[in-house]
């Protein structure tokens, strides 16, 4: 196994979902319910074992929207 700034990688550049989840900064029952809803990170599974590559982990972290404040996430609207 190789490291990727102290996450286990296997010789492809993947990883289990117990490794992937902080690496996305979140947990793993948040990206199991976003595997059932269809949105995160593309995954896949080998018999019981979900895994996600480096790359992917990467290119979704990337595509997510940037705030530069809470006023700016959506459901933050006032109501006056």
């Amino acid at each position: 196994m190789n490291q990727r700034e102290g996450y286990p990688v296997d010789n492809r550049g993947f990883a289990s979902s117990k490794v992937a989840a902080p690496y996305a900064h979140t947990t793993e029952g948040t990206m199991s319910v976003w595997r059932h809803k269809g949105v995160g990170p593309r995954w896949i599974k080998r018999g019981r074992h979900v895994y996600y590559s480096y790359a992917e982990l990467d290119r979704w972290m990337l595509s997510q929207p940037v705030f530069r404040s809470t006023a700016e996430y959506p459901g933050n609207a006032r109501v006056t």
